[in-house]
């Protein structure tokens, strides 16, 4: 079992790096010219993401605590008398990834972010429903300074929350050997949009529910892409959806990304896109089917990438 060190508090959320800790937002006085509205000023939280806390645990877990280790703080031997070094190692069978538990954090750190998301998205759209003037949209209420304060300390709890999530998810898809290598040969692509995917569906190519190898048709049909029948997987009156919505997007979140980086995947886009425009009825149809293939290409790849690791 590899050990791991940890200090009481997350290095992401304390004080010793110089960053303001959620324990520094005390309640004061509207009086107080120290706590006046923070709009317009800097974000003291907007490099967080490009913080480097050294030798520290992005989060962890004590060597008694139940739950499963994130780093370990030396190499150790391992039940089978081997080492233990880099990554945290599962002992089983040949074909297991020392990656394995890696995807566990990716998993927990992709919905941190998506939670904290959710949560900024909230609160702006409940602020502009409290002071917009738009007819129909808003109430056109202007908060007292007192709750305007409030906010501004809400936002910049909930900006780190996201930030330090996109953190632990950066540096945990780096625990992963062919994800890295990945991301590093291919243009256009980044740690947090691919390690969030690859935190949604798990190992491209292991099938971890029944602990074999997963083939590629079912990656396709976990993230909506298969075709059944001679039809696109697509949402029906009545039955609830058979595949992961958020694996879906997010994936196709990352064929959109290609087009505005001029990515790897740009120059299939184009020929997908030129292929079928003489196929289907509106321009909308043929770049709706290009990105249907840049994203399977995409989860392709990935899958590959992983099948090459397990071989390994």
């Amino acid at each position: 079992m590899v050990t791991v060190e940890i200090s009481s508090t997350p290095s992401c959320l304390s004080n010793s790096h110089g960053k303001r800790g959620v324990d520094e937002f005390s309640d004061a006085s509207p009086a107080d010219p120290s706590s006046q509205s923070t709009r317009g000023a800097s974000d003291p939280f907007e490099d967080i993401a490009h913080e480097d806390y050294g030798s520290q645990p992005i989060y962890g877990v004590s060597s008694s605590s139940p739950h499963p280790p994130i780093r370990p703080s030396s190499a150790s031997p391992d039940p089978a008398g081997g080492e233990v070094s880099g990554t945290p190692t599962v002992i089983g069978k040949s074909h297991v990834s020392s990656g394995v538990p890696v995807f566990s954090m990716l998993v927990f750190y992709a919905d941190l972010y998506e939670d904290a998301q959710d949560q900024r998205k909230r609160l702006n759209n409940r602020y502009l429903a409290l002071t917009s003037e738009r007819e129909n949209f808003g109430k056109g209420h202007q908060p007292d300074p007192e709750t305007q304060i409030l906010l501004d300390r809400m936002r910049e709890h909930i900006r780190l929350a996201e930030s330090a999530a996109a953190l632990g998810l950066k540096r945990t898809t780096r625990l992963l050997p062919w994800l890295k290598t990945y991301i590093a040969d291919t243009r256009g692509v980044g740690e947090l949009s691919v390690g969030r995917l690859v935190g949604l569906i798990g190992d491209p190519y292991w099938h971890s529910l029944h602990d074999r190898p997963r083939r590629l048709r079912e990656l396709y049909a976990y993230c909506g892409y298969s075709v059944i029948a001679g039809e696109a997987q697509k949402r029906k009156r009545g039955q609830k959806a058979n595949w992961n919505n958020k694996a879906r997007s997010a994936c196709w979140n990352l064929a959109a990304a290609q087009l505005k980086s001029n990515g790897a995947y740009r120059g299939l886009y184009d020929e997908t896109k030129a292929k079928h425009a003489d196929l289907v009825a509106t321009k909308g149809h043929a770049h709706n089917r290009a990105l249907r293939v840049v994203s399977k290409r995409i989860l392709r790849d990935l899958w590959e990438a992983s099948r090459a690791h397990h071989a390994s």
